[in-house]
């Protein structure tokens, strides 16, 4: 599995749509009903757009792989299991971000409301009016179509830029915050792009945009009509131009997790030197982690084991005869010898490479698969660096703060919370300044009295297993009840992150 520009992970575009009495549009299970019964944002509420590719229209997928229909006399369905001419629609978007969605085959607008779904209107009124809830993930990396460079934050000009090749460390991380119909785009530093592009500290309407679906992309539209695009040499995320060209077409993209490993010799793992990988390099403070010294972990879906990536897209590969040492040569995330069983030990990490062997660090700091045991030397410290803000998504929802501070995991909109390392272990903040804390029946609650530790196991695609100190994992439940409870790997115990 890829990203940064090889082979992508490009996100299909998965959403909510709510009627104009704030009700989502819905796929019962049974029957294949649709209705617009919906309260929140849940799997039966949730709809993958798909791009025609033959034209501009889309067809509106269901969780249960079927798509939206509707006939000549009006009636919507959604049963059926290939698309075909009465499932293609034309998006409308309209100024205050709502979309309208007219059947191709007929010329007629879709609503609904209640068990009442129709598609029989020429015109269009508020019945017709959609408002876009963004379903994924909300923290993504975006990529500009014309340039094929990722957005970043830049630190001394304090201004997001489209200027990277990967999107590589904290600063290419972007969270798409919905508020009001519309979205604001909140980089790794907690502040929001305004559409003159500056980054400011509250959000407004100057920083709110209009999302617009274009063959497939993304375009956004500020409150004066002006979409976001990059600009001159330095590629200046702000708004510009009244009509959307290629320079203002965006993909949303997954986005990774990536690392930096400390051996038990106290050193950064890097590939500075060149192709073999050795643990060697001290800690600046000023500097931080470089691009040399972060690696980005993709696991194979089929085995399970994972792949290290460098910052010039080759893997950590066992070195076949010799000294079983660990090179940065591969070119192949599906290669064996590039692919790497991960023990979790608590604060730190073991990799058990191919030839059945752990990786250890040598005296000269150099990484080989040579170990038959974990002892000391294959130890190593695992720090998550790109994920400064963390937003949290489970089988019943977000992750945010409930009643009487304590955490619940069945909330429509989602929680920002900051992400402190601390020696391998994670305590999270909100943004009122108050930490996770552990408390009275295995639950977690918001405190101002410090925070508790926290480790975390990778363990899927963009999930993770949050362990506390009980050794228990974080499970939620149906009814929205967070607590340190969980006692295997499964729906309940992971996290998208």
């Amino acid at each position: 599995m890829s990203t940064n520009g090889v082979n992508a992970d490009i996100l299909k575009l998965s959403l909510g749509l709510i009627n104009y009495k704030n009700k989502y549009l819905t796929a019962e299970i049974f029957g294949n009903k649709v209705n617009v019964t919906g309260n929140s944002l849940k799997r039966k509420q949730t709809w993958i757009i798909e791009q025609d590719p033959e034209g501009e229209s889309v067809y509106l997928r269901s969780h249960l792989d079927r798509f939206l229909t509707s006939d000549r006399h009006g009636n919507v369905s959604c049963d059926a299991e290939e698309p075909g001419k009465e499932e293609k629609f034309l998006i409308e978007p309209y100024e205050d971000g709502r979309w309208a969605f007219r059947s191709m085959a007929h010329g007629l607008y879709l609503s609904g409301n209640g068990e009442n779904m129709r598609c029989f209107s020429k015109m269009v009124g508020k019945e017709e009016l959609w408002t876009v809830h963004l379903a994924m993930h909300p923290q993504v990396n975006l990529k500009n179509v014309n340039r094929k460079r990722y957005a970043r934050w830049s630190e001394e000009d304090e201004e997001l830029r489209v200027d990277m090749n990967h999107p590589w460390g904290d600063d290419a991380l972007i969270t798409l915050e919905f508020r009001n119909g519309k979205y604001a785009i909140k980089t790794c530093n907690n502040k929001y792009l305004h559409r003159d592009g500056r980054l400011v500290d509250d959000s407004s309407d100057d920083t709110d945009f209009t999302l617009e679906f274009r063959s497939g992309k993304i375009a956004l539209k500020d409150r004066m009509g002006k979409y976001l695009t990059a600009v001159g040499g330095t590629a200046t995320m702000m708004t510009r131009n009244n009509k959307p060209g290629k320079d203002e077409l965006f993909v949303l993209e997954d986005s990774h997790p990536q690392a930096v490993f400390v051996a038990n010799n106290g050193r950064l793992v890097s590939v500075r030197q060149g192709v073999d990988v050795a643990a060697n390099q001290d800690f600046d403070e000023e500097r931080g982690e470089s691009d040399l010294e972060t690696f980005q972990m993709e696991i194979d879906k089929e085995s399970g084991k994972w792949s290290v990536r460098t910052n010039n897209d080759k893997f950590w590969t066992l070195k076949t005869g010799g000294n079983s040492g660990i090179q940065a040569t591969g070119s192949q995330s599906a290669s064996p010898d590039a692919q790497f069983e991960i023990h979790w030990l608590g604060r730190q990490i073991a990799f058990q490479a191919s030839n059945g062997r752990f990786v250890a660090t040598k005296l000269n700091g150099q990484l080989a698969a040579t170990a038959d045991d974990i002892s000391d030397a294959c130890k190593f410290t695992f720090k998550l660096v790109n994920r400064p803000l963390l937003v949290l998504r489970g089988p019943h929802g977000f992750v945010a703060v409930g009643k009487g501070d304590r955490l619940e995991c069945h909330h429509a909109d989602y929680g920002i919370f900051e992400m402190i390392n601390n020696d391998g272990a994670y305590q999270l903040k909100g943004q009122d300044g108050k930490f996770w804390k552990m408390e009275g029946e295995n639950n977690v609650a918001m405190s101002t009295e410090g925070g508790t530790d926290f480790l975390i196991e990778l363990r899927e695609h963009s999930k993770f297993c949050i362990r506390a100190p009980n050794d228990k994992y974080l499970r939620g439940e149906q009814n929205g009840q967070f607590r340190a409870t969980g006692t295997e790997v499964n729906k309940e115990t992971l996290w998208e992150y």
